[in-house]
């Protein structure tokens, strides 16, 4: 296994050293959504970025598979207007499944709260993304040629410790069929440092062929704790419930603020 992990060492290298350059020339703000699928109306705020660093390991029938993860830029455009790009990469794979380490499909994405000013009451926003084909399809780690594109509606309600968050949308690819997601779930501040939450999260795109019907259900507890202004740490364990989810997933990422 240390083989595994010092070849995710150095393929990470590059990403890890472009980071820290990229700090100590912006400052960071606020906190990005991991573990979470279901994502926050929240956006980072104007003139401000953030940086999230994050590694999956994927366990299918007791035995770890995958083991991808990403780099993420938020970039406040404007107030209430945000901007992401993340650049994606499986550090590690189980060649017998056709997974293998390189560069996977990227992601931009942008956010826009029109409701609400992030911590109140409600709040209501929505997303648009593209997963680009950039990855490397000689190792099966990219969807192809198409570009797809997901609308997502974001709320939340509650204020104080406990807070629900719901999320509703649909993909659009013209190569593919189209697909609509949901998630919910409950946060509870624990304290100014510690918050932690549940969610079930999905997608299916509701084909009347079992066998050919594209879906995923899972099920994720997780944290995020701030012990210093500088240092954020964020983690989570998901269950797959039905359809393409792994039987485990567990995530971590990490925040550096100066």
């Amino acid at each position: 296994m240390s083989g595994v992990w010092r070849r995710a060492e150095q393929a990470g290298l590059g990403i890890w050293a472009a980071l820290f350059l990229f700090g100590f020339l912006v400052p960071f703000m606020g906190r990005a959504y991991h573990p979470m699928s279901t994502d926050d109306p929240g956006t980072t705020e104007f003139r401000h970025f953030e940086v999230e660093q994050d590694v999956d390991l994927i366990v299918e029938r007791g035995k770890a598979d995958v083991a991808p993860g990403y780099t993420l830029l938020h970039i406040g455009l404007a107030p209430r207007l945000e901007l992401d790009f993340f650049a994606t990469y499986n550090f590690w794979g189980e060649h017998a499944h056709d997974q293998r380490e390189g560069w996977s499909d990227s992601k931009v994405t942008v956010k826009y709260r029109f409701l609400g000013d992030g911590s109140g009451l409600f709040n209501l926003g929505a997303e648009m993304n593209f997963i680009l084909p950039s990855g490397d399809s000689d190792q099966g780690l990219s969807c192809g040629d198409t570009v797809i594109s997901n609308l997502i509606l974001l709320g939340t309600a509650g204020k104080g410790p406990v807070r629900a968050l719901l999320n509703l949308g649909s993909s659009f690819a013209p190569d593919f069929r189209t697909q609509y997601l949901a998630g919910v779930e409950l946060e509870y501040t624990v304290s100014d440092k510690l918050a932690v939450g549940g969610e079930v999260y999905g997608y299916s795109d509701f084909n009347k062929r079992k066998d050919e019907r594209s879906e995923w259900l899972e099920t994720l507890a997780g944290f995020y704790w701030a012990p210093r202004d500088w240092f954020n740490l964020s983690a989570g364990e998901s269950f797959g419930l039905g359809g393409d989810a792994p039987q485990n997933r567990s995530t971590i990422a990490l925040h550096f603020a100066w």
